[in-house]
């Protein structure tokens, strides 16, 4: 009884370290889109901007 308690208290610390691993590469992936997306706005500015000129 007290090994499998054990064991469970494991598997669910290590699904969490997992989930948190997760996020965190949700996260990166999102910061990454964003930047792209600023980046993309940017030069379409700059574009506009050469344009006017």
């Amino acid at each position: 009884m007290h090994l499998s308690l054990m064991s469970e208290l494991l598997l669910l610390k290590h699904a969490e370290l997992l989930q948190e691993a997760d996020n965190y590469r949700l996260v990166a992936k999102l910061r990454r889109s964003c930047a792209v997306n600023r980046a993309t706005r940017r030069a379409a500015q700059r574009r506009a901007e050469a344009d006017s000129r």
